[in-house]
């Protein structure tokens, strides 16, 4: 065979038959024989006389084949002959969910097929997207919905406007489910920075109207993701940023009467002390942590929260004795560190919410 497959002229006239003959042996009964003959069909010297037709014949024989390496030579023979007429038939690929899930260089092979067929149509990169959130299990594998928030994030902002409010809608909840499972969206996904901003402009104000997307929910959404695009400021910019992101919370806070969920406004809270859990400002989360701690939602509080909750109600006399100074016209700065001793009804606060780690 190998005198069909030397790059010359003469050479190039024999190689039509002999790709159909190794097409034919792709479905060959045999094994090492079926190995072979896709192979070989990867080799350049095929690359002008494979057509896009005979390319389908890899699409159908990926849910035939069992064999995890001959899966991934099917897959990147589609990837080099196939076209974006394919893309549908790859996300309906029964064999999809198993080749994702086989490892993480079967799972980037499969998120570059799926890209390079969807080019930049935003549709098709949505349903890409879509596809690949499909196969997220919470607890179990996280990283096919960072592949989904990444198809999208490479859109262009004027591109992303041609998808639907349903569409918008679901690639910002998979943004918040994602968040909930861990997952930094400006760190762990490529081109993050540029899908919080997406989020924030196009995905969340496009995500239409009704009880499940109401307006509270909608500025929810925009104060977790003004929050991690904040995170990934310097200390001066991120401080500036502060009032806008904590002015969302307000205002989902002032509407969450408006949601369809009861709890809602634990739900704001809960994220707002989470916000405010940091050095300078956990005595800032005594209040929401307060709050839900003595409400029916405790169980939204988990160890990491309660450690947080001890740390803030500590603080607070660090921020009585810092908003007195500043009402008197003093300096915060300028506060004592007597002052700034947490009280006994502090210390009482830090002990329960202390004493509830034992219970959780």
């Amino acid at each position: 065979m190998g005198r069909f497959v030397e790059r010359d002229d003469v050479a190039l006239a024999y190689n039509a038959p002999v790709v159909t003959c190794l097409l034919e042996h792709a479905g060959h009964e045999e094994e090492h024989i079926r190995e072979h003959a896709l192979g070989l069909l990867l080799s350049d010297a095929f690359s002008a006389e494979i057509s896009t037709d005979q390319a389908r014949l890899f699409l159908a024989r990926l849910d035939v084949e069992q064999t995890p390496s001959m899966q991934d030579t099917l897959v990147q023979l589609i990837g080099r002959y196939g076209d974006e007429s394919m893309l549908q038939g790859v996300l309906e690929l029964k064999s999809f969910d198993s080749i994702v899930s086989r490892g993480p260089a079967s799972e980037k092979a499969m998120v570059d097929l799926v890209a390079q067929l969807a080019g930049t149509n935003p549709a098709a990169r949505f349903n890409a997207a879509q596809r690949f959130y499909r196969t997220v299990k919470p607890g179990v594998q996280i990283s096919p919905g960072i592949h989904a928030l990444s198809l999208v994030a490479e859109l262009s902002t004027e591109s992303l406007v041609e998808l639907s409010e349903l569409e918008h809608r679901e690639i910002a909840q998979w943004a918040v489910e994602l968040r909930i499972y861990g997952v930094n969206l400006a760190k762990d996904i490529p081109r993050g920075k540029d899908l919080l901003e997406h989020l924030v402009d196009v995905h969340v104000p496009n995500s239409g109207t009704g009880k499940s997307h109401s307006q509270p929910q909608k500025d929810l959404m925009q104060a977790l993701f003004f929050s991690d695009i904040a995170a990934t400021k310097s200390n001066g910019e991120a401080k500036a940023m502060e009032s806008e992101v904590l002015a969302k919370f307000a205002a989902a806070l002032e509407q969450a009467s408006e949601h369809e969920l009861a709890n809602f406004s634990m739900l704001v809270r809960h994220a707002r002390a989470r916000f405010r859990s940091k050095p300078d400002s956990f005595g800032l989360a005594f209040v929401d942590y307060s709050i839900i701690f003595n409400s029916s939602e405790r169980k939204l509080l988990d160890p990491g929260d309660l450690r947080s909750a001890a740390k803030s109600a500590l603080d607070q006399a660090r921020v009585r004795a810092e908003a007195a100074a500043v009402a008197s016209g003093a300096s915060a700065a300028g506060v004592s560190t007597q002052s700034k001793i947490p009280s006994a009804g502090d210390q009482l606060s830090a002990f329960q919410f202390s004493l509830a780690l034992k219970e959780v």
